[in-house]
């Protein structure tokens, strides 16, 4: 009888383990997961404004997705996405959010308007 129950035991404290091991796994996992939605949700936002110097567009069998390219420095330049309805050309100035984020410092550009 003392045989059986330290084999009960046994096969207890192994499948504790188990799911201890598996659940510590899932927390990790959901710890990392909110840390990296936190950091990529904070950062700096500003507003810059911008020469368009390419535009074009992409069409589905749904839709058509209408993009410019944006100047940002001599060396660097950004395709974004803007709205179907605006009137833009090669040359005018565009007003861009530029949001960096505090998770590998990454950059996010977001069309606002055409500057007059």
């Amino acid at each position: 009888m003392s045989r059986t129950n330290k084999q009960l035991e046994k096969l207890l404290r192994e499948e504790w383990h188990k799911s201890f091991r598996r659940y510590s796994i899932y927390a990790t996992i959901g710890v990392l997961l909110i840390i990296a939605t936190v950091a990529y949700s904070t950062g700096e936002t500003r507003i810059i404004e911008v020469p368009v110097t390419h535009i074009y567009s992409e069409a589905t069998e749904d839709e058509e997705l209408f993009y410019i390219t944006v100047q940002l420095d001599p060396i660097k330049t950004k395709r974004i996405r803007v709205p179907r309805a605006t009137a833009i050309k090669i040359g005018d100035e565009v007003r861009v959010l530029e949001r960096t984020t505090n998770l590998f410092n990454l950059r996010k550009y977001t069309f606002q308007m055409v500057l007059q």
